[in-house]
Order: structure tokens, then C-alpha cells, then sequence
């Protein structure tokens, strides 16, 4: 009901259900131990503690990163560290070996996926049986995932 009362979804009525069933415990759960709890409550919320009692300070995202880059490096003050490096690396003529490499994150299973059913669909989650199962290679889902799916189990 909240997913799709708050459009936390493109498509709420075919992912909702899967995102409620994969993060509702772990919402819940920080919700009761972290953001619910009666210090927040008290302090944060309702500003009714007595000094001492129940109290706990809390650090804004906001105010936590400029505690942080105040103690930055003065070489990186400038954000331009990395542009220099980059600089200085392209300007060196010695031969260097060469990485290829693959970067995975932020995974999605889906349960439902299957190989050859329509990887383009108007959902936002194709490569599921009720997209149908296009003639055309190229429309197929593989057997590995593909660009608007999550990773098959």
C-alpha cells in the first residue's frame, strides 16, 4: 500500500509486490530499531526530554559531511585530485599493463525470470513468462539476464 500510495515504483502493481516481499522485514525492522525508537521519538520528534533522560544526540547527514571534509587534505582541497593524477599518468610515455576488469553491484534477483521471454517490455521488470516469449532472438531474454530485467536465480 505504501509503494504505491508513494509511487515508489514505475510500474507499482508488478513490482510493488516483490519489493514489499524482499525489504518490508528490513524497513520494519529499522523502523522499530533505529528511526522508532523512544530516544528519537523523544528528542527528535516531540522535544519534550528532560536533560540527561532519554537523550541522544544525532548528527544530521548534513552536518556529519562538513565535520568530515573539514579535515580534508589541503593537496585535495580542490576536488581536482583525480583530474591530476589522470594528467600525470597520460603524460608518462612508459608502457603500462593494461586491466580489463568487471564491476557488479547493487544485485536484484528475480525469482520469475526466464530465458526466452521478451527482454523489451512496457513493465519496469521484463524477462518474466507473462511478457510472452518473442520469435526473435534478439528479443529473447538470455540465459544470464539482460539490460531492463534483474539477474535470473
Amino acid at each position: 500500500m505504501v509503494c504505491k500510495a508513494f509511487s515508489l515504483a514505475e510500474d507499482p502493481e508488478n513490482v510493488c509486490p516483490g519489493m514489499v516481499k524482499l525489504m518490508g522485514k528490513p524497513i520494519l525492522d529499522t523502523l522499530s530499531q533505529v528511526i522508532l525508537t523512544e530516544h528519537t521519538f523523544c528528542n527528535e520528534w516531540t522535544e519534550l526530554c528532560f536533560p540527561g533522560r532519554y537523550y541522544v544526540k544525532y548528527e544530521s547527514v548534513l552536518d556529519y559531511s562538513e565535520r568530515v571534509l573539514e579535515k580534508k587534505p589541503a593537496h585535495l582541497k580542490n576536488d581536482d585530485f583525480v583530474n591530476k593524477l589522470y594528467q600525470k599518468i597520460g603524460s608518462d610515455k612508459k608502457k603500462r599493463k593494461t586491466l580489463k576488469m568487471v564491476h557488479i553491484s547493487d544485485v536484484h534477483i528475480d525469482s520469475r525470470y526466464e530465458a526466452g521471454t521478451q527482454k523489451n517490455c512496457d513493465s519496469y521488470v521484463c524477462c518474466r513468462p507473462e511478457f510472452g516469449r518473442p520469435e526473435e532472438k534478439d528479443q529473447q531474454a538470455g540465459p544470464w539476464g539482460a539490460y531492463k530485467c534483474d539477474l535470473p536465480e
